[in-house]
């Protein structure tokens, strides 16, 4: 196929008949026992290189999402009385005693909380409601992927 007012470029020489987009590899410096077709660009074997890249992207793909997987935990439990009833409205603190970061909430209707994704390490839980003691808990030493209930009386 013929080109009019157009240059050859290297990829042109030696295949007048192709189309001018498409060139032909010599394969004869390739070793006799190579069954696949491949490139050599700058010292690299394009399929050695595809490959490579594809095992990287798996890799990353592959533990990336471990990453977000039990890096905390979860801190429940029920505020009751002496007598057993579940207290409303009681204010709770969960402070990290290595860092000293704090969060704070408050019971339920029925006295449940729930603390979730808290960062690991130790922790003091403090419950205060008017008309009662305030109770602590020290020592809560959370790891990755742990739940932990904590009932407690006041």
């Amino acid at each position: 196929m013929t080109y009019p007012n157009r240059h050859p470029t290297p990829y042109d020489i030696g295949c007048p008949d192709t189309d001018p987009l498409t060139f032909k590899i010599d394969r004869s410096s390739l070793p006799e026992d190579f069954g696949q077709f491949v490139v050599w660009v700058r010292g690299v074997y394009m399929k050695t290189l595809r490959h490579i890249s594809l095992y990287a992207i798996a890799a990353i793909w592959m533990t990336s999402p471990a990453y977000g997987q039990l890096s905390t935990a979860t801190v429940r439990g029920t505020i009751t009385d002496a007598s057993g009833a579940g207290i409303p409205g009681a204010a709770l603190n969960l402070e990290n005693t290595t860092r000293g970061a704090s969060r704070t909430a408050v019971s339920d209707e029925n006295g449940r909380f729930s603390f979730e994704f808290v960062p690991v390490g130790s922790y003091r839980l403090t419950v205060s409601q008017p008309g009662f003691e305030t109770g602590t808990r020290s020592g809560l030493n959370l790891a990755a992927g742990q739940v932990i209930d904590l009932p407690m009386q006041l």
